[in-house]
């Protein structure tokens, strides 16, 4: 079943594309802000490529089995969020499912851990525990007074959704281990005007020690999956998945603002993207924002947002209840190509297939502000069970 989704969303991309190439640009608009339109034609900025500048531009990842951060037959990570500090060190935080579970653990094992590395393409190597489990989806990032940040789910409370399970081996759960007691509730809905409160952790420096910074003043409402861009004024731009009021009762990303990371965080709209995992950054070349993301109808696709001053948000397709497959495309493959070495450690295999590809998140030169690298909590399709690991794959950057 999962080889003939790919197989209907390869299709479907090559006819979008097709279609693409057909029309005329007039704006930069037409080219979705990832490029700039001329005599007709858009021209990418390198970071995307596509006949609408639509589908981020990655290359072939040097790391071995496209792993930053991977323990076959040990323990399962998902995904890892990416800054490199002013001495040039690379500093990750990921979830890691302790007690060499797998994924489907997540609820009870799932914690945040600091790790770091030489390269942007890892190794990573674990360096300390940011917070125990329960704790969830951290993205990490660091405010212009030095701040690092790190943004998640979960409370860090032991127990909080069930006791953590003891009897997984080689980064897979037991099925039997598994029960429906522990799910999570689905995401509340947000309306403008709305004040929230996103699960915020901050520090001096990336090892700790790390300051608990969740704010719930009065009515202020939790944050699903929060994805912050943070300004060089400070001021910040935070995603947070919601379901969406219009009554088709789907994931849907809310824009909220605040004049800190310290807040008050406030709803500023309700923007027409659906799904989850929102990563947002900004284009050097001209200050507009990309969303990244994947859809969850009628598939989980890869896909991106764009928008001019964060608040308006474009996305690649609208995928909601009624979305069909002919209808979508993917901003970014379901697989991750190797390079000739990283193919070579990894018994011959070059591409590195996947059967789910989630937790987008960037790493963006501090310097230059282009982005530099993708990662991703990824499935491998022929790793056992639920294991997962984080992969890297490089960005286009001429």
């Amino acid at each position: 079943m999962m080889v003939e989704r790919m197989t209907v969303l390869a299709a479907a991309a090559a006819v979008v594309h097709a279609a693409s190439a057909l029309a005329p640009c007039t704006t930069a608009s037409d080219c979705s802000l990832g490029g700039v339109c001329t005599a007709g034609s858009c021209v990418c900025w390198p970071t995307w490529t596509g006949p609408n500048c639509s589908v981020l531009n990655v290359l072939p990842s040097p790391a071995t089995c496209a792993g930053a951060w991977r323990r076959p037959a040990n323990q399962s990570s998902w995904g890892g969020s990416v800054v490199r500090d002013d001495a040039g060190l690379y500093h990750m935080v990921s979830a890691d499912m302790e007690a060499h579970c797998g994924l489907d653990s997540w609820q009870r094992n799932s914690r945040i851990v600091h790790l770091t590395s030489a390269k942007p393409t890892g190794p990573f190597v674990q360096s300390d525990v940011v917070l125990d489990a329960f704790a969830h989806n951290p993205t990490l990032h660091r405010a212009p007074d030095g701040t690092w940040l790190v943004y998640h789910i979960g409370n860090g409370v032991p127990d909080s959704h069930g006791p953590p399970l003891k009897t997984c081996t080689h980064g897979v759960t037991p099925p039997s281990t598994v029960d429906d007691d522990a799910r999570l509730p689905p995401p509340l809905p947000l309306d403008v005007g709305d004040e929230i409160a996103p699960n915020l952790l901050w520090a001096a420096r990336p090892s700790g020690p790390w300051n608990d910074g969740r704010r719930i003043a009065g009515d202020a409402k939790s944050c699903n999956n929060p994805g912050p861009y943070i300004f060089s004024n400070g001021t910040v731009l935070l995603v947070c998945k919601v379901t969406s009021g219009d009554g088709q009762k789907i994931r849907q990303m809310a824009i909220a603002v605040a004049p800190s990371w310290e807040g008050p965080y406030t709803v500023r709209s309700l923007a027409p993207v659906y799904g989850e995992d929102a990563y947002v950054f900004r284009q050097p070349q001209d200050g507009n924002l990309h969303m990244l993301l994947h859809t969850m109808h009628p598939y989980k696709v890869p896909s991106t947002a764009w928008s001019a001053d964060g608040i308006t948000w474009t996305p690649a397709f609208i995928a909601n209840l009624s979305t069909t497959p002919a209808q979508t495309y993917p901003s970014f493959p379901s697989e991750i190509s190797l390079t000739a070495d990283a193919a070579a450690a990894c018994s011959g295999v070059a591409l590195v297939k996947l059967r789910r590809r989630e937790r987008h998140q960037v790493l963006v030169d501090p310097e230059s502000g282009v982005p530099t690298h993708l990662y991703n909590g990824v499935e491998g399709a022929n790793d056992d069970g639920d294991f997962s690991f984080t992969s890297v794959q490089p960005i286009a950057t001429a």
